[in-house]
């Protein structure tokens, strides 16, 4: 990543750093917002050693195929992680609708997908206590040399093939990321921008909780103000889902 390149495209006021190697970028933007970083302090790296998802799962990166990035944001912490997760993969979406022909969709609660398979986790954080809180999100945005892990062979895409030249390079798109990660605020309009991309409505999923211990089957029928996956179970139950792992079932 080439920092000047990203910051002509930048309409919102954001202090980005940029790095060669990482950990993670979520790690580093923890560090300068504990040491007093202000609100849009935006961390870049063009690959992560230590990159991990939800429940301390391991991230895949490549060096320079992807976006890799982790804002500091202090005003939505009163929002909670949920809704700020929310708003995250809404702005991941609107920044790739804006500057490519991709059609991106939502898959509940933290995933973006391009043709059914995953091309963006997002992953917030906070500590108990603190006015901050950190958003990070990690892009696919070209094919790794060799392809990705055989264990991520068949769930992972990216926005870009090897045999394709992008219109855009992985500049432009961070730019418009971090404008609407940073400009953008929690607001009534969220839900239903969040629901007109979500790709699970109306399909039959099974429900995980965390440890995958137990499970149950049903159709997902919508997200309610909360950002709580609505489900119907087999036995007709509705439940509204604020954590858990739902899978498409087939």
């Amino acid at each position: 990543m080439i920092l000047k390149e990203i910051l002509p495209y930048l309409s919102v006021e954001a202090d980005v750093r940029v790095f060669d190697t990482l950990e993670s970028t979520n790690t580093t933007a923890k560090e300068y917002a504990v040491a007093g970083a202000a609100q849009g302090t935006v961390i870049i790296a063009d690959y992560l050693t230590g990159a991990r998802g939800r429940h301390g799962r391991r991230f895949f990166t490549a060096p320079a195929c992807g976006i890799y990035l982790s804002a500091i944001l202090r005003p939505e912490v009163s929002n909670g992680t949920a809704l700020v997760t929310a708003r995250a993969a809404v702005s991941v979406c609107e920044a790739v609708e804006a500057v490519t022909v991709i059609t991106p969709q939502i898959k509940w609660v933290n995933d973006v997908y391009v043709n059914n398979r995953k091309v963006c986790g997002i992953l917030a954080e906070t500590v108990a206590g603190a006015p901050w809180l950190i958003v990070g999100i990690g892009i696919n945005f070209v094919q790794p040399v060799g392809g990705f892990p055989r264990e991520l062979a068949d769930s992972a895409g990216v926005l870009y093939s090897r045999d394709e030249t992008p219109p855009i390079t992985r500049e432009r798109l961070a730019a418009e990321v971090i404008n609407r990660v940073v400009g953008a605020r929690v607001n009534d309009t969220l839900i239903d921008a969040y629901r007109r991309r979500l790709m699970l409505c109306g399909r039959r999923v099974f429900v995980t909780n965390a440890a995958k211990s137990d499970g149950y089957s049903g159709v997902a029928l919508d997200v309610d103000e909360q950002c709580r996956l609505l489900v119907r179970r087999d036995c007709g139950e509705v439940v509204a889902l604020s954590s858990g792992e739902v899978s498409v079932v087939v």
